[in-house]
């Protein structure tokens, strides 16, 4: 079994937070949450047992023990993914993502801490992978109704639920045509290898970088702009403000306070304090010719 230094040296976390983790790990009482760090490698189980640990740690400031837990519950999607030969190298990098949620904590806050454990149990359970520069989920959905257009994805959500792969951008990703592409052909290899039953499911996002609003901000030849144009967008949520905490680290600060470091940053200050939306876009991937 690894420690919880152990996994964070492999997933090259801040050594300030790997010695708080050591520390705490030295008089935890793992055994009375066994269960629920059991249930967190379950792809049905995750969620409700991320809420019942809550619920047993109490106080967590900043989510240090929630952060220990989740590393301890890593063993067993180690052991999952040893049991499936699937490479440690895919594991290592689906598992960074730890590290990088703790960086981007610092980043928006000024300190080290860990507030995403509602998102991580998708790592922890085997549904979602690093493959490349992009994010891969196991999953099931409602698609957008190609048909009534783009205004609301509320409002066009038809059919039945089927099988699908959902993509996520990972901050730290560099979404160059080159390496987005590269990541489609890596997880349709990846899917037929270790996941044959899912090989032939339709690959969808939803996504900030899919709203519309960014063609009026961002030029033809920009890499957001040309990773649009793989996707087929079937339906825009003006109203998410999913993209707030992307590009401007926070989601709390007034429009007219907002930072202006890049040209995005100024671009989109400038569309939102015109009332303009960004919102988010659901596209499903356009897939080329023999793929």
């Amino acid at each position: 079994m690894f420690t919880a230094g152990e996994f964070c040296e492999m997933l090259d976390m801040p050594v300030q937070v790997q010695r708080r983790l050591e520390e705490l790990e030295k008089t935890f009482d793992f055994e009375a949450v066994h269960a629920e760090l059991s249930a967190l490698n379950g792809p049905d189980t995750w969620r409700d047992a991320r809420n019942a640990l809550r619920q047993k740690l109490g106080e967590d400031p900043d989510g240090y023990r929630m952060l220990l837990c989740m590393l301890r519950s890593m063993n067993g999607t180690y052991a999952y993914y040893m049991e499936r030969k699937i490479p440690k190298q895919i594991f290592t990098d689906t598992m960074e993502c730890f590290s990088r949620f703790v960086k981007e904590h610092m980043a928006s806050f000024g300190r080290y801490g860990f507030d995403r454990d509602f998102w991580t149990g998708r790592q922890l359970s085997g549904l979602l992978y690093r493959i490349g520069a992009l994010e891969f989920e196991l999953t099931r959905d409602v698609v957008p109704d190609s048909g009534q257009g783009v205004e609301s994805e509320k409002a066009v959500r038809s059919g039945e639920e089927e099988e699908l792969i959902s993509i996520h951008i990972p901050s730290d990703a560099v979404m160059t045509v080159e390496n987005c592409e590269e990541s489609f052909r890596l997880a349709d290899d990846f899917f037929r290898n270790y996941f044959p039953g899912r090989a032939d499911n339709r690959y969808v996002c939803s996504s900030w970088l899919l709203s519309p609003a960014l063609r009026e901000l961002l030029s033809r030849q920009s890499n957001i702009v040309q990773f649009q144009n793989r996707f087929e967008i079937v339906s825009w949520n003006k109203d998410s403000q999913e993209f707030m905490s992307w590009v401007y680290k926070r989601n709390d600060s007034a429009l007219a306070e907002l930072p202006e470091d890049t040209s995005l940053q100024r671009n989109m200050k400038a569309y939102l304090l015109a009332g303009g939306k960004v919102g988010e876009g659901y596209g499903i991937l356009r897939r080329k010719k023999g793929e």
